[in-house]
């Protein structure tokens, strides 16, 4: 699920109420304690005010959705994996140990450039 908005006057979605990477993007913690020091961050700044809630959701909006996207992305990627009619326990878990390698990255420079999922998939 993904947001279009998250801030709301003196309201801000945060968490999975704005958006769900589901488990398999392993982002959920790492998000949520970005989004709480984010928002502190804003809140230091510019007061318990609107302006603090706009300047986090201009600084959340894309990054989250493209963790989103990301996360719809594995999901595709990995049940492609799945559907290669593989039955061997030892092939399935060769397989599982390369979906690993091909999965479990930084993604912090992808997010940065706006480039979580490749170009080819959009």
């Amino acid at each position: 699920m993904r947001s279009e908005e998250i801030v709301f006057g003196r309201i801000a979605l945060m968490g999975d109420a704005a958006f769900v990477g589901r488990p398999h993007v392993g982002m959920g913690v790492t998000k949520a304690g970005d989004e709480a020091m984010s928002l502190t961050r804003h809140i230091a700044e510019f007061g318990a005010t609107p302006d603090a809630l706009n300047a986090y959701g201009n600084e959340h909006l894309k990054l989250d959705q493209q963790v989103v996207a990301r996360a719809q992305y594995l999901r595709r990627y990995m049940q492609a994996q799945g559907s290669k009619g593989i039955r061997d326990s030892d092939d399935l878990k060769k397989n599982a140990n390369t979906v690993m390698a091909e999965t479990a990255i930084d993604l912090s420079e992808l997010l940065a450039q706006g480039k979580a999922v490749p170009e080819s998939v959009h």
